[in-house]
Parts: C-alpha cells; sequence; structure tokens
C-alpha cells in the first residue's frame, strides 16, 4: 500500500461548487442548507481516521439503520451529485477529480502495481451517500481494486483495511514470501508479518487489507512472471559462478527494489528466492541446461620442463 498526500481542498468549497451545477433550484437549495452537515460528518472522518477508528462511523451508521444517510436528501439525489458534477467531464467539480486521480508513476495505491482508473468511494456511496463528494474519501483506484472492494466495509476493528491518506505503514518491514513449490517454474507465495507495526490498530489493518484485496494472488501471479524473465539470467549466473554468486545476486536485487519501497512484491520474491537454498543450489534448472563450466587453471610455462643439468 502506498501513502498519498491528503487532499488539501476544503470540503465546504468544494462542496458548494459541486452544487452550483445543479440546475433544479429547489434541489441546489436542499444541498445548500445541508451543507453545514456535510462538514460535520467530514471532520468527524477525518478525525476517526486518523486514529484508526472509521468503523465506529459505520458501526454507529448501522445502529441508526440508516448508515449516515441525510434527513431529507435521498441516496440517489447524492449519488447524483457526484456523477453528475464530479465524475462527468465539463462539471464544476471535475478539476477536482482529475487532481485526485494524480498518483506517482499513476500507481494505485492500495495494491500498488495497478494503474490509476478512477475514484473509489473508501466508505461506498451506496451506503454512507453524505460522504459521496468528501475529498478525503475519494481515493485514486485502479479496476480490480474498485471491483474487489465493491460495497465492502465492516464494523470490525479487525478487518479495516489501510487508508491510503492516513495510514503510512512504508518505513516497517511486513511484506514477505516464500517459495511455496519448488518446481519448474517455482510458486512464490506471499503473506504478512506486522509484528513490528505499530500500532495494534494499523497492525490489524496491515493484515486485513492483505486479505481484502487479495494481494497474495496478486503479487504471486506478477513473481510467476518475472521469475520466466529471470531464468535465463540466474540460469547462467549459477553455471557459471555457482551458489555464492547467484545467492549474491538475489540479494542485490532485493535491496534495490526495497530501498525504493521496503513493502514491495519484488523485494519480498528476491529475498524469498535468496533464502531458498533449492533455488540457490541451482534447482530451479532444467536438467539438461544445468552445465559445470571448467575453471581455468594457469599453468607456469615452465612447468613439466626438463631440467637440463651438466
Amino acid at each position: 500500500m502506498r501513502l498519498l498526500k491528503k487532499p488539501d481542498c476544503d470540503t465546504k468549497k468544494f462542496f458548494s461548487t459541486c452544487v452550483s451545477g445543479i440546475g433544479a433550484a429547489e434541489l441546489q437549495k436542499k444541498f445548500t442548507i445541508f451543507s453545514e452537515k456535510v462538514v460535520t460528518a467530514s471532520l468527524d472522518y477525518d478525525s476517526k481516521s486518523s486514529r484508526h477508528e472509521l468503523y465506529m462511523i459505520i458501526d454507529q451508521g448501522i445502529k441508526d439503520k440508516d448508515l449516515c444517510s441525510p434527513p431529507f436528501i435521498t441516496k440517489d439525489e447524492f449519488k447524483k451529485l457526484y456523477e453528475n458534477q464530479v465524475a462527468k467531464e465539463g462539471r464544476p467539480g471535475r478539476s477536482i477529480y482529475n487532481n485526485l486521480l494524480i498518483t506517482k508513476n499513476k500507481r494505485c495505491p492500495f495494491c500498488s502495481v495497478g494503474k490509476v482508473k478512477n475514484l473509489d468511494h473508501f466508505l461506498p456511496k451506496a451506503h454512507f451517500p453524505i460522504f459521496s463528494v468528501t475529498p478525503i474519501n475519494l481515493v485514486p483506484s485502479c479496476r480490480d481494486c474498485n471491483q474487489d472492494k465493491n460495497d465492502d466495509f465492516s464494523v470490525d476493528i479487525r478487518k479495516q483495511s489501510l487508508h491510503p491518506y492516513f495510514d503510512d505503514v512504508s518505513k516497517v518491514k511486513w511484506l514477505f514470501a516464500k517459495v511455496a513449490e519448488e518446481s519448474n517454474p517455482p510458486v512464490i507465495s506471499y503473506y504478512t508479518d506486522s509484528t513490528l507495526v505499530e500500532p495494534e490498530k494499523l497492525a490489524l489493518k496491515v493484515d486485513a487489507h492483505f486479505i481484502s484485496y487479495k494481494l497474495n494472488d496478486t503479487f504471486s501471479d506478477l513473481a510467476g512472471e518475472m521469475l520466466s524473465d529471470i531464468y535465463n539470467y540466474c540460469m547462467n549466473q549459477f553455471n557459471r559462478e555457482g551458489k555464492e554468486s547467484l545467492k549474491l545476486y538475489l540479494l542485490e536485487q532485493k535491496e534495490s527494489h526495497e530501498n525504493a519501497h521496503l513493502n514491495s512484491w519484488q523485494g519480498a520474491m528476491y529475498n524469498a528466492l535468496a533464502n531458498s537454498e533449492w533455488y540457490c543450489s541451482g534447482k530451479f534448472i532444467d536438467p539438461q541446461q544445468q552445465i559445470t563450466y571448467p575453471k581455468i587453471i594457469e599453468q607456469n610455462e615452465n612447468t613439466g620442463s626438463e631440467c637440463m643439468g651438466k
């Protein structure tokens, strides 16, 4: 997961900008009157997210039986506010939409590998319409992560996923991998160890996020592709230089990827390979391609020459 800079646009100003595009005067008036409640709800969202307690908003919404639905503005009206005034090209809120889509290398912050294609409502607008146009609830996402998440949400503190605007887990190692199948090609499996992540609420999010977004499947598939890409190089490295040279190469690659992103799937994969006696011993190589290169021994030109005495 990649941390994103929290949107700095003012919630009330953005809401008013979106409402200004509504053509029906009565509906525009209803939204304008309701704007203070939207701002108050957004401040509560910000506060609870900062303390890893966003689940409490969900829990309270369920207890209220309306999941934060406004009292006199329908869910459909809020949905159309987002779709018609934010997501649609040329509408008042579209410029903010475009700004929120911008991420480093266009990478999805939820999985770190997909390309950003749209904005995801972290708390789904179908159930929490009051946050339909709240900037901190609009997170850039790839299509796969958006679809996998759908309208899922949980009141269980152990099932909260990481929020890209609030949760920084980039400074502690928590993503690991292992060679799950010693086959040709090998299979890499990923897992989390959030022991070092603090506080505990954040550690629970790491584990839940990994499961919720099916990251083992995603990373394992990508690792399979990379293993094919590096097969010839690793085979030649082993055949020419041996086990220790191959292991050194794998560790160098691990360091390179982890220096860029500590919890990158590539870094975890290279670490798993470097720690695999099976892989470093060349067992991944097709037997027909496993060659032992003879060592070159330098000999003295006079070796074996006959000494002629008087």
